[in-house]
């Protein structure tokens, strides 16, 4: 799997899963490395870092659900009603 998903990139797939990942872990260090009062430009600054990151994330799981026969939406309900039953 190399071809690209993002249609305004032609990066290969697993480097944008690299980016996308790249992007949580630094959302994730900034949130770790203030463990006390984070100001709304910090809070702002971190949202946006997470929104991106589930930008370049999600057309590539898109892509690899229709690869699988799994339609994103009902592969939702279902781990939905499956959590209900247990």
């Amino acid at each position: 799997m190399t071809k690209s998903l993002n249609r305004k990139s032609e990066e290969p797939m697993i480097d944008q899963i690299d980016a996308g990942l790249d992007l949580l872990n630094t959302a994730f260090l900034a949130l770790m490395a203030d463990r006390g009062f984070l100001d709304d430009d910090a809070i702002s600054s971190v949202a946006a870092t997470l929104q991106h990151a589930m930008n370049r994330l999600g057309p590539i799981r898109e892509k690899i659900n229709d690869e699988h026969g799994r339609d994103t939406l009902e592969y939702i309900r279902q781990i939905q009603e499956e959590r209900v039953e247990t």
